[in-house]
């Protein structure tokens, strides 16, 4: 497949700030993503009493309604304008956000009421965003030219992360406000994300659109939708992706409703884990680029989805200890053993998770041909859709089951073997045996290394771990408060400095954009 992208109508100078903008509106959409998308959803169906697969319906609605990109890049085909669309349906999918808001804000009646009326809207509003999903991409690719698309994504995924960062600190704090039972904070964040979900899509149409290239004249439904996954690398690369999703649909849901519902977990200890896997990828945002570069994107993405699995083995040595640690200017403390091994934990996750985003936003762009690109882009969406959608109802599934007849084998601590258990090793066979096979046979580009050598790369440019390394070694052994207090000053002063150095490189990439803008506003199309 062609991978270039040829000169549109608008300047270098034009294109630079069409992408300054686009990353403006996506912080703005953060805001409704982490909200509508992220963990308070989530916290609201489990504070509402639904079951585990209700819960599970929150993903599967999210990805079976992948399957109307087919119809809607059909209709998007003919469309002149793939901004209007675009604004349109995203518009309409946060404004009906206000129903469930104003529900948990007025309601009186049953919760069971609510619960279905938010499950309804998540569907809803699901197939208006994934109707307008191909648009946007086909939009995107056609306007991001291909020097800038590597370090474009991975500047805007660092921009929109420390966003979503603020965004859930925040939102775990305020909901810890309300006492149990109370669904006012949930109202109000819901009324908020939509606010901000429509302001997004204003900002957005200031993002200049290019021309789009007419669908295939004479070719038929069937032959447009078949010919992308004929090309070898696209045809591998999504059945990767399929098995991906459908990984992260078995665990994704309940991973915090595990530790809400055994292990107690407050709203702000959640927010707080969420808050240092979103750090984590803060930091894969700036090392991603350079790393691309040097190994090559496939094997990038075998090292990421090789290393993914491995950070779930904390699970297994969780338990419901606490200890006590004094903080300077702000006391002693008293934090839960599983929130501090969880934080360090994340932060790792995150930059691995991140890191297999960035991989599939590259070769998603690179690799779909100019001509009939927005059937390809559905057709990769629909097919990941289509295989995770089952993946929450199973995992639902499996844990009201073994709820209902669990399993009396003990982990570390005596911690009871757990649905979420169960789901962990699920998920690390499957990228393991499934994903990465199909991974390393994509073809391989001249400036690919090997894995063993991306690895040293990763662990030399990345300052997080040496604090993962630190808690890894000493968590499992150490049994005193005076161990645990200096370990807690160790990790801290390293978890600062890996803060710092993520926030030059970030302030390192913003200045050289500013540079580059300065140096090629010629008035010249971009490349």
């Amino acid at each position: 497949m062609k991978q270039e992208h040829a000169p549109h109508e608008f300047t270098e100078l034009q294109v630079r700030a069409g992408l300054r903008t686009n990353i403006l509106a996506a912080s703005f959409g953060m805001v409704w993503f982490i909200i509508i998308q992220g963990l308070p959803l989530i916290m609201l169906l489990e504070a509402l009493g639904a079951s585990g697969v209700m819960i599970g319906m929150i993903s599967m609605l999210n990805q079976i309604a992948m399957l109307i990109q087919i119809p809607a890049s059909l209709l998007a085909d003919k469309l002149i304008h793939r901004k209007r669309f675009w604004f349109v349906t995203v518009t309409l999918a946060r404004l009906i956000w206000l129903l469930p808001a104003a529900m948990l804000l007025l309601w009186k009646g049953s919760y069971h009421v609510i619960i279905v009326c938010t499950l309804a809207i998540v569907g809803l509003s699901a197939m208006l965003i994934q109707s307008s999903a191909s648009s946007w991409w086909s939009w995107m690719a056609d306007l991001i030219p291909g020097h800038l698309r590597s370090r474009f994504w991975n500047v805007r995924q660092g921009v929109c992360t420390t966003i979503m960062l603020t965004v859930l600190g925040l939102a775990g704090w305020f909901l810890d406000l309300f006492p149990k039972g109370n669904f006012t904070g949930f109202g109000i964040l819901l009324l908020l994300g939509t606010v901000f979900g429509v302001l997004e899509g204003i900002i957005h149409l200031r993002v200049p659109e290019p021309s789009a290239t007419p669908a295939p004249a004479g070719i038929s439904l069937m032959e447009r939708l078949i010919r992308p996954l004929r090309d070898r690398n696209f045809r591998y690369f999504t059945f990767v992706m399929c098995i991906w999703f459908f990984g992260l649909g078995l665990i994704g849901p309940f991973t915090m409703v595990y530790l809400k519902q055994d292990f107690g977990a407050l709203y702000s200890h959640l927010s707080t884990l969420q808050m240092a896997g979103l750090l984590g990828s803060i930091g894969a945002s700036f090392f991603a680029g350079r790393l691309i570069q040097r190994a090559g994107i496939r094997t990038f993405g075998i090292v990421m989805m090789l290393l993914a699995p491995l950070f779930s083995t904390v699970w297994f040595f969780m338990d419901h200890s606490s200890f006590t640690m004094t903080v300077p200017f702000i006391g002693t403390l008293t934090c839960p053993r599983f929130v501090f091994l969880m934080i360090w934990t994340s932060l790792g996750a995150g930059s691995v998770f991140a890191g297999v985003g960035i991989y599939q936003l590259n070769m998603l762009t690179s690799i779909v041909p100019r001509d009939g690109r927005t059937i390809a882009m559905a057709m990769h969406w629909v097919l990941i859709g289509a295989v995770s959608a089952v993946a929450p109802l199973l995992a639902g599934q499996i844990k009201d089951i073994l709820e209902l007849h669990p399993v009396h084998v003990s982990l570390y601590h005596s911690t009871a073997f757990s649905y979420v258990h169960l789901l962990l090793i699920l998920h690390a066979a499957l990228i393991w045996l499934l994903a990465l096979p199909l991974a390393k046979k994509l073809k391989s580009v001249p400036t690919d290394m090997t894995v063993v050598k991306t690895l040293s790369h990763i662990f030399i440019s990345n300052p997080l771990r040496m604090a993962r390394e630190i808690y890894g070694f000493n968590g499992v052994i150490i049994s005193s408060v005076e161990k645990t207090k200096d370990m807690v000053v160790q990790s801290a002063g390293l978890a600062m400095d890996a803060v710092v150095q993520s926030a030059e490189s970030a302030k390192d990439a913003v200045q050289k954009l500013l540079r580059n803008d300065k140096d090629n506003g010629t008035g010249k199309p971009a490349k």
